[in-house]
């Protein structure tokens, strides 16, 4: 998953999009993970994606990547009460545990729950 914000919408055009993401998400498959933890780690890095996210349901684990000054990836923690913040996303608190919430919560309290957060 790629997120572009509103104040980079000048680097797509209707088929392509010119210039780093904001934030690149991978969802951990079999078989995935020496890509997304090696080769899309490098690759995002040095070409300048903010923030890199790695959801693996496997090990039920996340993290967080935020790109540091210097160019290098820095990882991040979750707060206190278990949630991720980003200044890219300041109104967006991803709870973590609710990643591995058996069963998923509705779609539509999930829906209800991110209108909060983005007001």
């Amino acid at each position: 998953l790629m997120v572009v914000l509103h104040s980079n919408i000048g680097q797509m055009n209707e088929t392509a999009f010119f210039g780093p993401a904001d934030i690149c998400i991978e969802v951990v498959s079999p078989g995935s993970e020496d890509n997304d933890f090696g080769k899309k780690f490098v690759e995002y890095e040095k070409g300048g994606v903010k923030e890199y996210w790695i959801v693996d349901s496997f090990r039920k684990e996340s993290r967080f990547y935020r790109l540091g000054e210097n160019g290098i990836y820095i990882s991040q923690s979750i707060d206190a009460n278990g949630d991720y913040t980003t200044p890219l996303l300041p109104d967006l608190r991803l709870n973590i545990a609710t990643l591995w919430q058996s069963p998923l919560p509705d779609v539509l309290v999930l829906g209800e729950n991110v209108k909060a957060m983005l007001k």
